[in-house]
């Protein structure tokens, strides 16, 4: 037992700091991070309202209102045609990849998550939002 009890308490130490190193990596309340040929391009929340916002209504019948991200990734200059598909990470560590076949129907809304702003992916047609992925910090072109 006084063998067990040094090594838990360093294990602990050791998952403490990852967990701060982890959060601090994330910390992204202004916006996300577009990877686009290995550039990283901060997407301001700003830069986000500043394009045109689209009301729809999911499968399962949810009214909500967005704005595509098809136009925003358009607005900023970059080349959609060579886009092969999209890795979106969220907050919590989530990872969703999406091949470029319903990228037409790719929304972000914004949603209050406490006394901030988040950003949401939503794609209207999945009935079941198994893709849908909240807490988006950064949206790789692949």
């Amino acid at each position: 037992m006084k063998k067990v009890l040094p090594i838990l308490i360093v294990l602990t130490i050791l998952l403490v700091i990852l967990v701060i190193i982890q959060k601090n990596r994330f910390k992204n309340s202004d916006g996300i991070t577009i990877i686009n040929l290995g550039n990283k391009i901060l997407l301001s929340y700003v830069d986000i309202q500043k394009n045109e916002q689209i009301s729809f209504v999911t499968e399962r019948g949810d009214n909500m209102t967005g704005y595509q991200l098809l136009e925003i990734l358009e607005n900023m200059q970059i080349n959609t045609q060579e886009i092969e598909g999209y890795i979106f990470r969220s907050l919590d560590g989530g990872t969703l990849e999406l091949s470029k076949d319903d990228e037409a129907q790719f929304y972000l809304i914004f949603q209050d998550v406490l006394d901030k702003q988040d950003v949401r992916l939503v794609i209207p047609t999945d009935q079941f939002s198994q893709r849908w992925i909240k807490h988006i910090i950064e949206i790789e072109l692949i």
